[in-house]
């Protein structure tokens, strides 16, 4: 799946008002990626990162570009 296809389903989740805290992991789940590992390469905790997408803590830049560059926004 390319990053066109992952925003678009992205963006369908939000409408239907599923949290990100659900539809980030399910959308990395369908490129073959894993929380772990774009936590490690955002320089946080997967703890930290669940946290970020559940409203509990701010997200830095760099998880904010790891996600985007997957055709992922969901702090926008």
């Amino acid at each position: 799946m390319n990053t066109m296809v992952i925003s678009d389903i992205f963006n369908i989740l939000k409408e239907k008002e599923v949290p990100p805290v659900y539809g980030v992991p399910f959308c990395l789940k369908l490129l073959g990626e894993q929380i772990n590992g774009i936590s490690k390469r955002a320089g946080v905790t997967r703890g930290f990162f669940y946290k970020a997408l559940a409203g509990e803590r701010k997200p830095n830049e760099r998880m904010k570009k790891e996600l985007e560059a997957l055709g992922i926004n969901p702090w926008n």
